[in-house]
């Protein structure tokens, strides 16, 4: 499992011997198939639906969903982040979304002076390594905008050579807001499940009705 995921690189890993490529972020079906083929189980039978609705409530997850208010969905799309699908790919743990994004905004704060040293000092495969870090976390995250960056780098730097002189200057400015902005998301996020769990643990306040007197 590893954030590589060109074709060139599921083919590396096939060549030194692994048996196949996961690339991040995955989804839960993708990984439990692959998982299922190499254990050498088959995936359970699935009847074939008579009805559409059928259709539909087996396209259902299969975990409890947090489902987004529009504002909040939409405030995050015009940053171009599919929050819902991102919650969903988390099974609704937003809990565990928030503490990944701390310990991201923590050590994206500290990442710019540490590639800037590192380019300074010609140790290219080090800064590699924190790149391709980077591009993977962010992917998870979906910061697909700032993996992309990572990325881009990432290309330069495993071929020896350093990123032409306007990577690093984007990459900062991209670190600069993107960690505060999914820090506010994540936040929002885990507030929207806390309320969420309390009101369904919350007791039923529904008048019971006092029985009619029977005739």
């Amino acid at each position: 499992m590893t954030a590589n995921a060109m074709d060139s690189d599921r083919e590396a890993c096939r060549v030194c011997g692994m048996n196949d490529h996961v690339g991040k972020p995955f989804e839960m079906s993708e990984l439990s198939a692959k998982l299922l083929h190499w254990c050498g189980r088959a995936a359970p039978a699935v009847e074939a639906p008579e009805s559409r609705e059928e259709t539909e409530a087996e396209a259902e997850p299969q975990f409890i969903r947090l489902l987004l208010p529009s504002d909040l969905q939409q405030h995050a799309l015009a940053w171009g982040l599919d929050a819902q699908a991102l919650m969903d790919r988390f099974m609704g743990k937003a809990p565990l979304y928030l503490r990944l994004v701390s310990s991201f905004h923590g050590k994206a704060a500290a990442l710019p002076a540490q590639l800037a040293e590192l380019l300074d000092q010609g140790q290219l495969a080090e800064a590699e390594l924190a790149v391709h870090s980077l591009k993977g976390l962010a992917a998870t995250l979906g910061a697909d905008a700032l993996a992309a960056l990572a990325a881009e780098g990432e290309a330069c730097l495993k071929q020896g050579q350093a990123p032409e002189p306007g990577w690093a200057p984007r990459l900062m400015v991209a670190l600069a807001k993107d960690p505060d902005w999914l820090l506010d998301l994540a936040q929002r996020l885990a507030a929207l499940h806390a309320s969420t769990q309390a009101s369904q643990a919350a007791p039923s306040t529904t008048a019971i009705p006092p029985p009619s007197d029977a005739p």
